[in-house]
């Protein structure tokens, strides 16, 4: 029940957020796998510190944030409420934030001062040219990924992130290939 209570928040929160319209996020359907690409960190104090996933993860759920953006702070608090049982229930699932600050100095900032739970691509990714990314309709946005061995392939448009858990949830429990 409580776990419907935050979704039900979560849907509420992207009356704030704007809602994600079909074809409005072109994104790329192949990003490399941060973790191989040297890209995957998690924040420890005032220091990022290189990580990688668990053997079980075979969803990423990037989520596109930003420090300046107050509609990303409201839902990163909900989705911090959910993790911990997301990753009890659904252990095949993991969040990964991809912050839209544009300086290099202000995504390491965001990374450190957010404080997430779950792990971040790291502060110069932004550089590379695969990981050139524009989200139309603005933030926060999630985006599903199927996790391979050498990438990430995109398995749902960057929405909004009740709609994008929803749609990956139903798809585990109905035992779809992801």
């Amino acid at each position: 029940m409580k776990l419907f209570g935050l979704i039900w928040s979560l849907v509420l929160t992207v009356v704030l957020a704007g809602s994600n319209k079909d074809g409005e996020n072109p994104m790329p359907l192949l990003l490399p796998r941060p973790d191989v690409d040297g890209q995957l960190y998690a924040a420890n104090g005032f220091k990022l510190s290189k990580r990688s996933f668990e053997k079980e993860t075979k969803v990423v759920l990037l989520f596109y944030s930003a420090s300046w953006c107050p509609n990303c702070t409201q839902i990163a608090k909900a989705l911090e409420e959910l993790y911990p049982s997301i990753r009890k229930d659904h252990p095949a699932i993991e969040f990964v934030t991809y912050s839209m600050n544009e300086s290099v100095r202000g995504r390491a900032e965001h990374l450190r001062d957010s404080d997430y739970p779950w792990p971040a691509i790291g502060p110069t990714a932004s550089r590379k040219p695969a990981w050139k990314i524009k989200i139309t309709g603005g933030i926060p946005r999630l985006q599903a990924f199927k996790l391979n061995a050498t990438g990430m392939i995109a398995i749902t448009p960057a929405g909004s992130a009740a709609d994008v858990l929803q749609s990956v949830i139903a798809q585990l429990k109905i035992g779809d290939s992801i």
